[in-house]
Parts: structure tokens; sequence; C-alpha cells
């Protein structure tokens, strides 16, 4: 039993400054980082993603969470930002046909495969579709989501809010990264989920508290919060931001 309360010890409850993050009617796509330290083709992508802190147009044309994977820990080094629910949401891509095979990095954007990173591209200029608006209210460690949905036929939705950690420095000791010194943003390193229903005012409305996270990991944080249905993973709608806390 001593293990349990070891690690529930060093979580943390979020208290943020009351803030509101509000998408428009059309969608933010989620763009989504898998990568690993245990991985030496992995540094490249954690350095652009970091880049995308300078960008004009982040938060609102698209939200960026990387979610650090754990089948290369075989290899040597354990990658401490990885979880096995990390590896399998980047399994259910390839099992939903999203992704043609599962490897590192690889980059999801908009529920899509993206390789135009390997080519030196920019991100693509989609055409998205109208979804809603969606709008999160947050104060202390409470979260108010309102979904106003706009071609969206589903009744029942999973709000997932993802705790961001920034600036995140880690010396590889072994494996394919020995030696070196990876530094990483956006990086998911706590996460919720639940399920609302559409209310008879049309609207999907959920309270939910802010996930807990191990406060030493990272020196600054932000936070993704996204829905999706029951049948598909691929984000619908997407807010983000860095937090005052």
């Amino acid at each position: 039993m001593l293990k349990p309360f070891v690690l529930m010890s060093l979580l943390s409850a979020i208290t943020v400054n009351a803030v509101e993050l509000k998408s428009t009617v059309v969608q933010t796509p989620l763009l989504e980082l898998y990568t690993s330290e245990g991985c030496s083709s992995c540094p490249p992508a954690d350095r652009w993603f970091s880049l995308l802190k300078l960008d004009k147009n982040l938060w609102h044309d698209y939200v960026p969470v990387a979610f650090h994977v754990d089948y290369w820990d075989y290899i040597g080094w354990r990658d401490p930002l990885a979880s096995r629910a990390n590896s399998n949401r980047q399994r259910t891509y390839k099992q939903q046909g999203q992704i043609n095979s599962v490897y590192t990095p690889g980059i999801v954007f908009a529920g899509h495969e993206w390789r135009g990173f390997f080519r030196g591209r920019p991100l693509p200029q989609l055409e998205l579709p109208e979804v809603g608006t969606l709008t999160a209210h947050l104060k202390g460690n409470q979260a108010s989501i309102v979904f106003v949905p706009q071609n969206i036929q589903a009744t029942q939705l999973d709000v997932h809010i993802a705790i961001l950690g920034f600036g995140i420095k880690n010396h590889i000791t072994a494996g394919e990264n020995h030696g070196r010194t990876l530094e990483h943003d956006f990086v998911q390193i706590a996460k919720k989920r639940q399920t609302t229903r559409k209310g008879t005012n049309n609207q999907f409305e959920l309270q939910m508290h802010l996930p807990k996270y191990d406060a030493s990991i990272a020196q600054e944080i932000g936070i993704a919060i996204w829905l999706s249905t029951k049948d598909s993973q691929v984000p619908i709608q997407a807010v983000g931001g860095k937090l005052n806390i």
C-alpha cells in the first residue's frame, strides 16, 4: 500500500485564475505529436513542436498536445513522460484508419496522419467544417464547459481535459539518446475524460474538476480541452491556452 500513497502525495491540485477559453464555430483542430525520449529520431520533432510557442496562430488555428508513448521503453530508457494510454491512443488511430502505422515521431492533425514535417512543410491550410462553439470557464480547480453544436448529430460526447507541461528538461542516461538533455513543451502530463449528454436546450454542458498533476515535472502549464464521440476519438472541437496558477 506504500507505493500508491507515495504516488498520490506527488499530485497537486490546480488553482487557476479565472479565464475563459472559447472557439469559433469553425473546428479548431488538435495537433498531436507522438514521441518518446527513447527514440533517436524524435528530438527534431520535439524541437519543432516547442517552436510552436512562437506562432501567432497558436491556440486559434490549432491546439497542440504531445503524447509520449511507452513502446520504446524496452530499448534502454524508460521515458518518465510516457504512458500506455498514450500508446493506445495512437494504436486506436491505426485501428480506426486515421494513420497507416504506429511510429515515432508521429503527427496527427485534425484527426489524420500528417507527414509534411519530414519534408519541411508548414502545417496545411485546411477547409474545416463548422461544428459549433466550445467554451470553457476555468476558475480555481473547476472547469465549466459548454458546447453549442452545429451539424453534429451525436447526443453523447466525451470531454477530454489535458494539463500540458512546458519547459520540461530531462537528461537521458541510457538508450538511443544517451548523454543528451532533451527539452519538451505542450506535453500531456495529466488528463481526465468525462461523458456528457445533450440537454433539452440542444447544448452539451458539464462541470469538471481539473486533473491533478505532478508540479515537479514542468516549469509552466497549459490546458487543452477537446470533444470526441463514442465511436471515434477524432477531436470534434478544441480549445487551449497557457494557465496562470
